[in-house]
């Protein structure tokens, strides 16, 4: 099991820099023992700020390519759609992506946790070691008794899946548009377009920094076992 991270990242002022360094150095500080070494897409908007430190600080425990991503048609979704397919077309070894944001700082082991759920539910639709309490979205429907694990109605950001179902989804083929009960985003168009099983970890190794305006106390983890 090799992992793909696509993380996309777009600084627009001071309060979103120290978030996203704060973000970037807990992704290198990631363990990786036993794993085979992931490989990160760090897909980056034009801006001032300035990742060469934090790409040479990643590369102790990923490979790393940094590329920019301006073309705005279809927002946020649509970026990551592109990232995905350049996993695919770029890193033929990769087998699981996950998909990651500036904004969602990870605790050291988060890859470690997410190996073992893929391990205890491998045919899951998709994986996430982050459980959202905006429930409006991000429900908890059951629990597995002896790992704790929990099936989620959907994840928040996309989580993680193989890339067989990446493929099958044909993100891309949307031309920027996912419509969806609730909006026009990625994440709830996947779950409503390839339902399955979702699974997450009985605690939280993410956490949300940067949490929507009138959402405080909702729209973060559950449980965050800390960085």
């Amino acid at each position: 099991m090799k992992f793909g991270v696509v993380l996309v990242s777009k600084v627009s002022n001071p309060e979103r820099a120290s978030v996203a360094d704060r973000v970037l150095r807990s992704y290198a500080r990631t363990n990786i023992a036993e794993l085979e070494r992931p490989t990160m897409r760090l897909v980056v908007g034009h801006s001032d700020f300035s990742y060469a430190q934090y790409v040479a600080e990643l590369q102790a425990n990923w490979d790393v390519v940094l590329e920019e991503d301006n073309n705005i048609h279809g927002g946020i979704s649509s970026i990551v759609a592109r990232a995905g397919d350049r996993i695919v077309e770029n890193h033929p070894e990769v087998t699981h992506i996950v998909f990651g944001y500036d904004d969602l700082v990870v605790n050291v082991e988060w890859l470690q946790q997410l190996s073992g759920l893929v391990q205890r539910h491998p045919d899951a639709k998709a994986w996430s070691v982050y459980r959202s309490a905006y429930e409006r979205h991000h429900k908890i429907v059951a629990r597995d008794d002896i790992s704790g694990d929990v099936l989620m109605s959907m994840h928040d950001g996309l989580g993680c899946m193989t890339i067989e179902e990446w493929k099958e989804y044909g993100a891309s083929k949307q031309n920027g548009e996912f419509p969806c009960s609730d909006g026009n985003t990625i994440d709830i168009h996947h779950a409503e377009f390839r339902p399955g099983p979702r699974w997450a970890t009985s605690r939280d190794y993410w956490q949300n920094l940067g949490v929507h305006k009138g959402l405080e106390g909702q729209d973060q983890a559950i449980d965050f076992v800390g960085e």
